[in-house]
């Protein structure tokens, strides 16, 4: 739930309330050098409605969007999940590679973080392996038609969902073939 932030008169309040009605410990010594034990306490605040600028962040029921708004695994129609992954060679950066060219206009589903399985179509490989994504060397970029935007990637086998099920960990992703009438 959103949870507005305390003003500092509020927050100076409370610590002066804490300061003044807090119990002491200590033998024989002043106030002032005696140490505060705190109380167990909960402060609870009234909280508006879900500010209008932060409402893309909320679900209906005004929770923080979670895993269960994320896009589930759902194969597009006039496709199906590929029977094995590509070869290896294709997934290799390097400036001739006749394999991954042919890869160039395929399509996949990737499982994001926050946004579930997303299907999208390899746009264009990766030339320069100087290129990374979290220190790892880019291999592809991938349009994805739900946000309109491209995205780099480092495809591998390592992260090729075998089962194809979408029961799979974020960052994996399946290679789809397109169905022939």
């Amino acid at each position: 739930m959103y949870s507005p932030p305390l003003s500092r008169s509020m927050l100076g309040d409370f610590l002066e309330s804490f300061q003044r009605d807090s119990p002491t410990v200590g033998k024989n010594s002043s106030p002032e050098k005696k140490t505060r034990v705190p109380n167990f306490m909960i402060l609870y605040l009234p909280l508006p409605d879900t500010p209008p600028h932060l409402a893309e962040f909320f679900d209906e029921d005004g929770d923080p969007d979670s895993d269960d708004d994320e896009a589930v695994f759902q194969v597009p129609q006039g496709f199906v999940v590929a029977l094995k992954p590509p070869e290896k060679a294709v997934l290799v950066v390097a400036k001739e590679n006749a394999q991954a060219d042919a890869f160039v206009g395929r399509k996949i589903m990737y499982k994001w973080d926050g946004a579930g399985w997303c299907v999208g179509e390899n746009r264009s490989r990766n030339l320069d392996s100087r290129r990374k994504v979290n220190k790892i060397t880019v291999n592809f970029r991938d349009f994805y038609e739900v946000d309109e935007q491209e995205a780099e990637h480092t495809l591998s086998l390592n992260n090729y969902h075998q089962e194809g099920n979408g029961d799979a960990p974020y960052h994996h992703w399946v290679l789809l073939d397109e169905v022939k009438e």
